[in-house]
């Protein structure tokens, strides 16, 4: 990797990814209930992406000079002011990976919020269909059906 030229363009691929895992973590927030589970499959997609693009980078830096150095560059996690010359425009690069990521994170409270809420409207649907005389008169016929005991309302005589 001469230059760092390999690992900007695997930032590039990050960076790219990420943005579209933006795009899919917004649209949970407004798209039908149907359709969060592409969304969120594709959020995955994106993450499994990048997990193998850092890896990548960080086999890379266990054979660079300089790795530690340059895997806190990558990380985000070193003060700029302190690393090498040569690795704060991998410093630099990261950064604007990981404005993405953050505001990323900073949506995910709002669609956790949103699936809770859908999975409670589902919850609360299934206990009134439950709960309604369809479901006693449907389990009465079941019963019927299946040659059990019979029985009607709560008294549980026989009929």
């Amino acid at each position: 990797m001469k230059n760092f030229e390999e690992i900007f363009e695997i930032q590039k691929n990050v960076k790219s990814n990420f943005l579209a895992l933006e795009q899919e973590t917004v649209a949970i927030l407004s798209c039908d209930a149907d359709d969060i589970e592409g969304h969120t499959v594709a959020r995955v997609e994106y993450l499994e992406k990048n997990k193998e693009l850092y890896e990548e980078i960080f086999d890379f830096c266990k054979t660079y000079e300089q790795g530690y150095a340059l895997e806190m560059a990558v990380k985000n996690t070193a003060m700029r002011e302190e690393l090498p010359d040569n690795l704060k425009e991998v410093f630099d690069r990261f950064s604007q990976v990981y404005a993405i990521v953050n505001r990323v994170v900073n949506v995910d409270k709002q669609v956790t919020e949103r699936i809770e809420r859908e999975q409670n409207k589902i919850v609360k649907q299934i206990k009134d269909m439950n709960s309604g005389y369809e479901s006693k008169a449907a389990k009465f016929y079941a019963a019927s059906d299946a040659g059990e005991q019979k029985h009607f309302g709560e008294s549980k005589r026989r009929i």
